[in-house]
């Protein structure tokens, strides 16, 4: 009569809330272990909270849907708009593509931004060059001024070389990989140099300012970092 008594016992899971019956040493539904309230043992209360807590995994989940459905929305309306003002014969500059590119823009920024927060490295890198996509598709929907190129691009370079040197010797747990970076953002700057020797970049003074200040940083990186940086790059490269 005790088994069946035992076997009829109502358990209700601390962590989902699911009420079931029987003996069980975990949650059949989420597997997390179910302990006695009256026990002490500080042993199973340990392994009772070893289990990740979901509820801000779902949470994000949420929010990401919330955000997609505001984007979509903001580009129906703005589709919606363009439309009715065409019809009504009024002068008018479309505004759905400038609403696609910040849309898809932000939503790019957001999802890099969630997924690569652990990796401030990569995190910054990506996210510079979606802003830099968007603001090439920005002057290329106004017109083409050239700014983007002309002025953005070498600005952004002259950003990150100094970011990435800084975060570099801040940062030392992480000093090799910041080294690695930097070299891509050297990189870069050479690429602006080449955008005006091919006669695409027009804008030799701000290029000037940049080159130079990415030849000072790469000395100054191999003075008192050298080893390391050297080390890493021969490592990296197989050479």
């Amino acid at each position: 009569m005790m088994d069946t008594d035992k076997k009829r016992k109502t358990i209700r899971c601390q962590k989902c809330g699911l009420t079931f019956s029987g003996e069980r040493v975990y949650c059949p539904l989420c597997k997390k272990r179910i302990i006695d309230e009256s026990t002490e043992d500080s042993s199973i209360k340990e392994d009772f909270d070893v289990f990740p807590v979901t509820q801000k995994k779902q949470a994000d989940f949420i929010f990401m849907k919330i955000v997609t459905f505001a984007a979509l929305a903001a580009v129906i309306v703005a589709g919606m708009v363009d439309r009715m003002m065409v019809l009504s014969d009024r002068t008018w500059q479309p505004i759905f593509f400038l609403v696609v590119i910040g849309v898809a823009g932000g939503y790019a920024l957001l999802i890099v931004g969630q997924r690569k927060w652990k990796n401030i490295r990569k995190m910054v890198m990506y996210e510079v060059i979606i802003g830099m996509i968007l603001c090439i598709a920005y002057d290329w929907y106004t017109g083409w001024k050239g700014w983007s190129v002309q002025i953005v691009l070498p600005l952004t370079v002259v950003g990150m070389n100094l970011l990435y040197f800084i975060l570099g010797f801040v940062d030392r747990k992480h000093q090799t990989d910041y080294g690695i970076y930097f070299l891509l953002t050297i990189i870069a700057t050479v690429f602006v140099v080449i955008l005006v020797c091919v006669g695409v970049m027009h804008n030799t003074m701000l290029v000037t300012v940049t080159t130079g200040i990415g030849v000072l940083l790469l000395i100054a990186k191999i003075i008192f970092q050298g080893k390391t940086f050297l080390s890493e790059l021969s490592r990296r490269l197989h050479v």
